[in-house]
């Protein structure tokens, strides 16, 4: 067996073997590991090290399994929920008025679940697809059976309280804070709120049966949150506070056994921030000696999470971290007590907005925005650490030195880039100059569904450190096009908006041309703003929604135009896209905005054949996502969120 305290050591290189894609690759790292400790330990147990090659291909995902059409509700969401057929799980919509562990009939198709691929956003599929959920639902069904559970009890009991009172109880036990919200949200995916019921009910048990409190408490508590959502946060705990209840003496030991034991009966844990925290956290109390030597280390650990999962923390708000994990313990413990006692109901609305504005107010003061380099990261680690140990003046004037440089990293950066996002049916394409000197945006598309700019494009500023938008250019009118221009003003301050036609558009020392003015023509696709500039080594066409019409002005006007990364009109619609003029601009990629399994068929299969028989490379956001182009004086290469890599010649 281990020597003490080393089966962590153990554990936590499993879980980085984890993180490896290919099984091929895991095998590789774990003989490594088995030479490294037969070398350097030569008491270490062989047949542990070989559990843990278990641990690494437990974690390979299985065969995806057709799901049925007779299931059984699981998690009832806002918007979704989801549903088991025994064997494997899925996502359904228009579920209305379902209760949990109800058995329903499904008519209709099961697909394939797809979301937007985009850098810094997040993954809906990736999230489904690390819980062994691969398809959705949507149609019409029928209920067969009423299952009578504490669960279904517990959910048809809250959704008949008062409705604030409803609405706060529900997103406490039932559902899940926005992911706007980004303190409040690492706290609960961390589970504190969860880990604070454990401990109130092992104090007040304590009170009068101390020797058996903690067993007691985790009976009681593992019934009180088996009945609520199945959250990783609350398996986290669960498994958690079982493991402390045996009979092992060595923390460390104790809580490798807790990590190893969730990772492998929740494997996706290993992806959760909330997990990885709680981890962290965990840790500092494990290693570091002293309370205020901890406090730091928190605070160090917080600000790298928070900056790395959403690209912005608050310091401030982070200073406070202790006094809001009691804020948000209680209010959840208020929750249940609404649970218990209804009359508190009223109350709910009021707490709900004192939690709301808590954990707020500080958000904009000594703020920080941006995606961390791994550099800093770097810097930031061994600052801290040798802060810890040393505990000299000279380490926390470094660290503060990198908490102030932090907001300039973007203007160290050298490459120019171009990011095609992945907006679905629409357009949306963002300049940024070398070293942070400018920003421009080509079209803001809308959606009846969802708030595009909050929810694709914030994430995205917020990583490059955009709090200020110089130029952005509405091609035209259409909803697909300049539907998200206001939203986008809410959340980042725009200098200038351009939606009609001007000779030149100068962005820094970058120049962009509009070749001719369509403001003439009856359509509205052909009324679109054209967009003509060269970025480092290379020529940009951007052609808006225009048509064969415009395309056929613009070559006589033009004869002879041409360009190395062309846009295509319409989302490659065949209204566009003419193969005289792909003779004549021949470029050498063309970029394609549309959504998946659209309604319209957008890129139409004669516009990917002309392209296929010019030879030139394409990329569409409906397969391979959002695409970035990297340029310099020099050369060009780019990289899209399919990982596919490639240069320009």
């Amino acid at each position: 067996m281990p020597v003490k305290g080393e089966l962590l050591l153990y554990v936590l290189s499993g879980m980085a073997i984890c993180y490896l894609s290919s099984a091929f690759a895991k095998m590789i790292a774990v003989i490594a590991l088995l030479i490294w400790y037969a070398y350097f330990h030569a008491h270490s147990t062989i047949c542990f090290l070989l559990f843990l090659i278990g641990v690494c291909f437990w974690i390979q995902p299985s065969a995806v399994q057709k799901m049925k059409d007779v299931v059984q509700v699981v998690a009832v969401h806002a918007d979704y929920a989801i549903v088991s057929d025994g064997k494997t799980q899925g996502i359904a919509y228009g579920l209305d008025d379902v209760n949990y562990d109800e058995v329903l009939r499904l008519t209709g198709t099961w697909k394939p679940i797809v979301s937007l691929q985009n850098f810094y956003g997040f993954s809906f599929a990736k999230w489904c697809n690390r819980r062994g959920i691969y398809e959705q639902w949507q149609g019409t069904y029928e209920k067969i059976a009423a299952k009578d559970t504490l669960r279904s009890r517990l959910y048809a009991h809250v959704q008949k309280l008062p409705k604030n009172a409803r609405s706060y109880v529900s997103g406490f036990l039932f559902g899940a804070l926005k992911r706007s919200d980004d303190l409040a949200y690492l706290m609960q995916a961390g589970g504190f709120h969860v880990s604070a019921l454990f401990l109130f009910l092992r104090r007040f048990i304590a009170r009068f049966s101390v020797k058996h409190a903690r067993f007691l408490a985790y009976l009681l508590g593992f019934l009180l949150v088996s009945i609520t959502k199945e959250s990783a946060a609350i398996q986290r705990v669960l498994v958690f506070e079982f493991v402390a209840c045996l009979p092992i003496e060595n923390q460390k030991d104790r809580f490798a056994f807790a990590v190893l034991l969730s990772v492998l009966l929740f494997p996706y844990l290993l992806y959760e921030y909330g997990f990885l925290l709680a981890c962290s956290i965990r840790m500092i109390f494990l290693f570091v000696q002293g309370r205020w030597k901890q406090r730091i280390m928190l605070w160090a650990v917080l600000i790298a999470f928070q900056l790395f999962a959403f690209y912005e923390c608050s310091l401030l708000q982070l200073l406070l971290f202790p006094l809001y994990r009691r804020i948000f313990a209680f209010a959840y413990l208020f929750a249940w007590g609404i649970v218990f006692f209804p009359l508190l109901g009223g109350l709910a609305g009021a707490m709900e907005v004192v939690l709301k504005w808590v954990l707020s107010w500080p958000n904009d003061l000594l703020s920080l925005s941006g995606k961390p380099s791994f550099l800093w990261l770097l810097l930031w680690g061994r600052t801290i650490a040798y802060l810890i140990k040393h505990t000299e003046k000279k380490s926390m004037i470094k660290a503060m030195m990198l908490l102030a440089v932090f907001p300039y990293q973007a203007y160290l950066h050298p490459f120019g880039e171009v990011m095609m996002i992945d907006v679905g049916q629409g357009d949306c394409f963002l300049f940024t100059l070398p070293f942070h000197q400018g920003t421009m945006l080509i079209d803001v598309a809308g959606s009846l569904y969802k708030n595009i700019p909050e929810q694709t494009l914030q994430p995205i500023l917020k990583a490059k450190g955009i709090d200020v938008i110089d130029i952005v250019v509405v091609t035209h009118d259409d909803y697909d096009h300049s539907g998200g221009l206001q939203e986008l003003k809410e959340i980042v301050r725009v200098k200038q908006v351009i939606d009609a036609y001007q000779p030149t558009v100068a962005l820094g020392k970058q120049l962009w041309y509009m070749p001719m003015d369509t403001s003439a023509y009856d359509n509205e696709n052909d009324r679109s703003l054209l967009l003509y500039g060269q970025l480092g080594k290379h020529r940009y066409l951007f052609m808006g929604d225009a048509g064969i019409a415009v395309e056929e002005e613009l070559m006589r006007r033009y004869p002879q135009l041409d360009c190395d990364v062309l846009k295509l009109g319409h989302h490659g619609s065949h209204t566009g896209t003419s193969s005289l003029f792909l003779q004549q601009v021949n470029p050498q990629m063309a970029l394609i905005s549309a959504g998946r399994n659209n309604r319209y068929g957008h890129p139409h299969e004669e516009v990917l054949s002309r392209l296929q028989s010019y030879a030139i490379y394409y990329q569409n956001t409906a397969e391979k996502g959002a695409l970035r182009i990297y340029y310099t004086p020099w050369f060009s290469f780019f990289v899209n969120s399919a990982h596919e890599f490639g240069f320009l010649k």
